[in-house]
């Protein structure tokens, strides 16, 4: 947990960033690749890097987004109202991070305990079969979603275990079902460019969405299984950019 340098009791209430770790990743090492730190310095919130259950028979670390076993749903509830009686929080701004792993948590959240999370930013996640199975947010939630065009851990196109992020033939996709949930009217898309000109990915848009709970989708061309792949993008920033325009109620403009 990371409390920002210019917190104290007597400022407004700020909002809280949970950033989740991957699969067999442990919350000290999200802490130092996520790069959160210094954002939450600059603009403050709260940042809070919980740690997945630690699986004895696999010899690793996880958050579970099935229907049996631990129940991480609760946990991070727990820990939001404990947050929010011990601090200064503002808690219909709580936003959920999570690579890989961690991001399959953040779609799992968004569906499961919607009533306390107001946007999500799944980086290099998708949903599992039974989070898109049975999701049933309460509220359009907004969603910036990242991930590396060449990510072979995590592959876009999907697997038997979780859903493609993009429509295809056999499914409806992780964007479209977002789409239908926020109820969004308008798409486009947007070119990144580095400094040098060069074409880094694309933003795909969906917004004109129902309480403004737009959708972004950052497909990175050069990048691989990797929170920050070897170009310009900043994953932490561009995120947090996002995430800040919510609370529970959508854009807060």
């Amino acid at each position: 947990m990371y409390i920002p340098n210019s917190y104290s009791e007597y400022i407004s209430p700020i909002p809280i960033l949970f950033s989740l770790h991957g699969g067999g990743d442990y919350a000290e090492y999200n802490m130092r690749y996520s790069g959160f730190k210094e954002h939450a310095d600059k603009d403050p919130f709260i940042l809070i890097y919980p740690q997945g259950y630690f699986y004895g028979d696999k010899g690793t670390t996880g958050w579970n987004t099935e229907s049996e076993g631990i129940n991480d749903v609760a946990f991070i509830e727990r820990i939001i109202d404990w947050v929010g009686g011990k601090y200064n929080a503002q808690l219909n701004e709580v936003y959920v991070t999570g690579f890989s792993n961690g991001g399959f948590m953040s779609y799992h959240l968004a569906c499961n305990l919607s009533e306390k999370i107001a946007a999500i930013a799944p980086v290099a996640g998708l949903m599992g079969n039974y989070t898109y199975d049975t999701c049933s947010p309460l509220h359009p939630t907004p969603l910036i979603h990242i991930h590396g065009e060449q990510d072979k851990t995590i592959s876009l196109g999907g697997s038997s275990y979780y859903r493609a992020l993009e429509e295809s033939r056999a499914s409806a996709g992780v964007m479209t079902l977002w789409q239908g949930y926020n109820h969004c009217a308008e798409f486009y898309q947007e070119l990144l460019y580095d400094d040098d000109g060069i074409i880094l990915g694309v933003l795909n848009k969906w917004t004109n969405c129902l309480h403004r709970a737009d959708i972004n989708y950052w497909r990175i061309f050069n990048q691989g299984h990797e929170w920050d792949g070897p170009n310009d993008f900043d994953t932490s920033q561009t995120i947090w950019n996002f995430l800040r325009n919510f609370d529970l109620n959508g854009a807060k403009n």
